[in-house]
């Protein structure tokens, strides 16, 4: 994979949006993935819902960190070629989950909620960063 990588920070309203025109499907999710053009040099995009993330932190007793990290990855590893719809292919999806939040531990970076966009169409609700996953809370690592 080639090419520029966008990320995109959004609300559950815009993550809903996203995923019934592209997906056909309106219910909120925790991350959209879009492939890229390589001929464009544009690797695709990782869309993430913060919001989602909250909650789901709450009910896996993670933080919001951890949360968001999983997001990245698991968007990053389905621009990778990674797939999740049958057993093997999910199992492969937590084994390549598992091992970049293990790579990625020892870069600790922080979120800053509140923050203003980053992005040039002002699409971010915050800026976000890495740290521990869900993987390894539950011991995964």
């Amino acid at each position: 994979m080639e090419g520029d990588l966008s990320v995109a920070f959004v609300s559950k309203k815009k993550i809903r949006a996203l995923h019934g025109v592209f997906l056909g499907d309106d219910s909120a999710t925790d991350v959209i993935t879009f492939p890229g053009d390589p001929e464009l040099n544009f690797a695709g995009e990782i869309v993430v819902c913060l919001s989602y993330a909250l909650e789901q932190s709450k009910i896996y007793g993670t933080t919001f960190e951890e949360e968001v990290k999983l997001y990245l990855v698991h968007g990053f590893l389905h621009l990778c070629g990674l797939g999740d719809k049958t057993i093997e292919e999910a199992r492969e999806m937590r084994l390549g989950e598992a091992f970049c939040i293990n790579f990625l531990k020892n870069f600790p970076l922080q979120i800053t909620p509140g923050a203003p966009p980053r992005t040039p169409q002002g699409v971010g609700d915050s800026l976000v960063s890495l740290q521990e996953s869900r993987g390894e809370a539950a011991g995964l690592l």
